[in-house]
């Protein structure tokens, strides 16, 4: 998806604010410096004005942009939060405003600056398209549907809306209209390489996987780097079944991105299925990458049993907790959200083990070791932790987590029928690859049976799933992603 406000400032033509102003031709060097991408140099002559005249809102307004550019977003949203309060009719910083309040995470407010600057100026197509990401990145698709067709009826020639449309409506599955929509955005915009790219995606979605691979192919020849058209490329290659075709393109992914997760899990479909187990079982090396540990909790508790029934209380009892959320890979049972919001209760603890745990992974790891895996081993790092509650035939199909360089699973409570072992009811199965894949070729597995007080962790580029049980007793666990910050 494609945001089109720009972040420079104007370089003529356009609605000024009507405050007076002084230091224009200070001012001008700094829009001549910002436009050159010089941000420093602009924000120290926007700074210079704002020392004589601290109510100027043009240089409040771009030089809250400029510290946008150079990834200072509080004192960008602090700037231009005053810039709108000096001038609240001028739409244009309210648009600025909602950009740095997205970088801050801050939807909804970015949301509100949005529809404030649409009502100021309800014509301007690109605010309504940006308003739609928003809506979008707030699951709320069908609205964010409805901004980017206004935008269209604004600007019937606007691909970056069009392009939009295309990759919201493959998510909602309304793949006709889909498809049509990135047609449309690579008709108006040929060299678009992302509309390229999410057109293929519609096209896949349709069945239609010659012509994705087409599309794919001519967004990587207006951008060749571009990773996620190399991805989607070789899954779609998998899919066509030249799964030797897709190695390559795969192979020159990692080249560009060494390590990058969706590339490595994508690739190990692929050598299943060009029938290359020895290159399969080098990358997803279970020896190696997949680790056991069985944890203590601290004296905060009298024990595991104390623990674990903590855990499972607070999962059960958490707010976020929903049953079978689309977006994810629970299937008959309940997913939560974040466990690290606050109040943390026990969570607090097993965050702290999952820390030492990921801490002795790393020591394991031996230091010569050439799996591609360990390229972006993170220095720094965050954790996300959700709760999974499965009942009779709950499960998760096979997934992995892109956002992740390691993943884990700690078991909380588990049926007797799971930790018998019977038919690996309810177990931990990894190398299934999801059916999005089209795999034909018998997976190389490995299964984990769950035990109360078991923590299993694993690289998030590996497929799992978990077998589907019959019990009336609830399997509870934690999942949990170490995910590589900067």
């Amino acid at each position: 998806m494609s945001a089109d406000h720009a972040s420079s400032p104007p370089s003529g033509g356009e609605a000024q604010p009507r405050t007076a102003q002084t230091g224009g031709d200070t001012l001008d060097r700094a829009l001549e410096l910002h436009r050159a991408g010089r941000h420093r140099d602009a924000l120290a002559l926007y700074d210079q004005i704002l020392v004589r005249q601290p109510s100027d809102v043009r240089a409040l307004t771009y030089g809250g942009v400029a510290l946008l550019e150079l990834g200072q977003a509080k004192r960008a949203v602090a700037a231009l939060q005053r810039a709108v309060e000096l001038q609240p009719d001028f739409a244009e910083a309210h648009c600025f405003l909602a950009n740095a309040l997205q970088t801050r995470g801050r939807l909804g407010d970015a949301e509100a600056s949005y529809r404030q600057a649409l009502a100021i100026a309800p014509g301007d197509a690109r605010t309504h398209n940006n308003l739609g990401l928003v809506l979008h990145k707030l699951e709320r698709s069908d609205e964010a549907v409805a901004s980017f067709r206004q935008a269209i009826a604004l600007q019937p020639h606007y691909a970056e809306a069009h392009n939009n449309l295309c990759h919201v409506l493959t998510k909602l599955g309304e793949i006709d209209d889909a498809v049509a929509a990135g047609r449309r955005a690579v008709e108006i915009d040929p060299d678009y390489a992302e509309a390229h790219n999410n057109y293929g995606n519609a096209l896949v979605e349709a069945g239609r996987v010659e012509d994705a691979i087409a599309a794919y192919r001519k967004a990587l020849a207006i951008r060749p780097k571009f990773v996620g058209g190399l991805n989607n490329l070789g899954i779609a290659l998998i899919q066509g079944r030249r799964a030797r075709e897709a190695v390559d393109v795969l192979d020159a992914c990692l080249d560009i991105d060494p390590g990058n997760i969706q590339a490595l899990s994508a690739k190990a479909v692929a050598l299943s299925e060009a029938g290359e187990r020895e290159a399969l079982r080098a990358l997803v090396d279970y020896d190696l990458l997949l680790r056991e540990v069985r944890i203590e909790p601290g004296p905060d508790f009298a024990g595991l049993a104390e623990f674990n029934e903590a855990l499972a209380r607070h999962v059960c009892a958490h707010p976020s907790l929903a049953s079978d959320p689309g977006k994810h890979a629970t299937r008959q049972g309940m997913h939560s959200g974040s466990l690290l919001a606050e109040p943390k209760g026990p969570v607090a603890e097993l965050e702290r083990l999952i820390g030492d745990a990921f801490d002795g992974y790393l020591q394991a790891l031996p230091s010569d070791s050439r799996n591609p895996f360990l390229a972006k081993k993170p220095t720094r790092w965050q954790l996300d932790v959700w709760g999974i509650v499965l009942g009779s035939q709950g499960h998760q199909i096979p997934h992995m987590h892109p956002a992740g360089w390691l993943s884990g699973c700690y078991y909380v409570k588990v049926p007797r029928v799971v930790a018998s072992g019977s038919e690996h009811e309810g177990w931990i199965e990894f190398g299934r690859p999801h059916e999005r894949y089209r795999a034909t070729a018998e997976p190389d597995l490995k299964l984990v049976r769950p035990e109360e007080g078991l923590m299993v962790l694993f690289p998030s580029f590996v497929f799992h799933r978990t077998v589907p049980f019959e019990a009336a007793d609830k399997r509870i666990s934690i999942a949990f992603d170490v995910r590589p910050v900067g």
